[in-house]
């Protein structure tokens, strides 16, 4: 025999084992890391700040959106981008923009709006447009839903960025309709964005499991980016949910108790303008006691019915945020101490008049709102001050 001379058998082996590590293997990994972005197609709305300071944003986003479709197309992932403004398309910089979110979608924005407003009306409020986007929007049955808000200005109506403040509650109300429709919402703060701006765009792609991205020169990042931001919603769409232990809370009974004392102590005031009538007192004041002790039952009334009436506390996960939502239940509390502020003011005109034997019933009255002031605090400590809201890759179990 031949030195170094196989038999068939041997030779059969090794050409089997060499067409299982070069031509199998590499098939098999392949098939494998594609696999990844085997998911329903995916719906990517982009709601872009049309001010000046977006043009370089506008340009690159312009310029590369048709390359990134066809880059995940050959990855097998297939998606349809909507560009859109947010109450303008922005004119010859943003030559792609087919429409804005205030004209396809209407301006009421869903939701308590926060302390933004219910109406959309600037063209750089970009969590109005993401509460909007998330809720109205036709979404393609089945597909992945992804929000990509481009700015790099406070997410209501642009200028200074408020955390906490108004910019803060139009986020919040934007991830609650974001979760509530299951969408990922993923912001791209521009070049020269505060640290408030991108820490708002970070906590909403954190609690709606999208992904946060900061440009710093969008010619060479943006479109990397975009590419980056739906491969990763793809991929998170496949993953089984987290479950997390969450507990309900049912306070309908505790927002009932807050109206009802806010009622009784527009009632108090009311009698006490009744008895400054009787005494003698100027029409005016009498007249305005009433206007201000509706006015603010009105206030306590939407106050009270703004905070939900089920509340959800869910064990820590980094999938799940937690809301402050006690900025209603202050608002009652402030309510109430007006009712007492004019419990005092009628006393006050009261006691100037002629009228006898009428103090003692006054004082009573007075101290009686102060009374219900005191069990308006003590229903409001009973109300959670927070609510946790989760992505759309947690499962809630109560």
């Amino acid at each position: 025999m031949i030195s170094g001379y196989k038999q068939p058998a041997q030779i059969i082996r090794v050409l089997a084992l060499f067409y299982l590590v070069v031509l199998i293997w590499p098939s098999t990994v392949m098939a494998q890391s594609s696999g990844d972005l085997v998911c329903p197609p995916v719906d990517v709305v982009f709601t872009v700040d049309t001010s000046g300071s977006m043009d370089d944003e506008a340009q690159a986003l312009c310029n590369s959106i048709s390359s990134v479709q066809s880059e995940l197309l050959g990855l097998g992932l297939v998606s349809k981008t909507f560009l859109l403004g947010i109450t303008n398309t922005g004119g010859s910089d943003f030559p792609c923009l087919t429409d804005d979110v205030e004209n396809m979608l209407g301006d009421s924005v869903p939701g308590n709006g926060g302390a933004c407003g219910t109406i959309l009306d600037d063209s750089e409020s970009w969590g109005e447009a993401i509460s909007i986007v998330a809720s109205r929007f036709p979404w393609t049955p089945d597909a992945v839903r992804v929000i990509v808000p481009i700015s790099d200005e406070g997410a209501c109506d642009g200028d200074s960025c408020d955390d906490p403040g108004e910019d803060r509650d139009a986020i919040n109300n934007a991830i609650t309709l974001a979760l509530a429709n299951n969408v990922f919402v993923s912001p791209i703060s521009g070049t020269g964005s505060s640290q408030c701006v991108i820490t708002l765009g970070q906590d909403i792609a954190t609690a709606t499991g999208g992904t946060a991205f900061v440009s710093t020169d969008p010619s060479l990042d943006l479109a990397g980016a975009v590419r980056d931001l739906i491969i990763d919603a793809c991929v998170k769409s496949e993953v089984p949910p987290t479950k997390v232990n969450c507990e309900e809370k049912d306070v309908t009974d505790v927002l009932l108790s807050l109206d009802g004392n806010a009622l009784k102590q527009k009632r108090t005031v009311r009698r006490l303008a009744r008895i400054l009538n009787k005494a003698g007192g100027k029409k005016r004041d009498v007249r305005s006691l009433r206007k201000e002790a509706d006015a603010l039952y009105l206030s306590a009334w939407t106050s009270t019915w703004s905070y939900p009436s089920k509340t959800i506390s869910c064990e820590e996960s980094l999938e799940c945020t937690s809301i402050d939502i006690s900025s209603s239940v202050n608002e009652v509390l402030t309510e109430g101490s007006g009712f007492v502020a004019l419990a005092k003011k009628a006393q006050k005109l009261i006691n100037k008049t002629s009228a006898k034997g009428i103090k003692r019933r006054v004082r009573k009255l007075v101290k009686k709102a102060e009374k219900l002031l005191q069990d308006a605090q003590t229903d409001a400590n009973t109300l959670p001050a927070s609510q946790t809201t989760c992505s759309t890759k947690v499962e809630m179990v109560f």
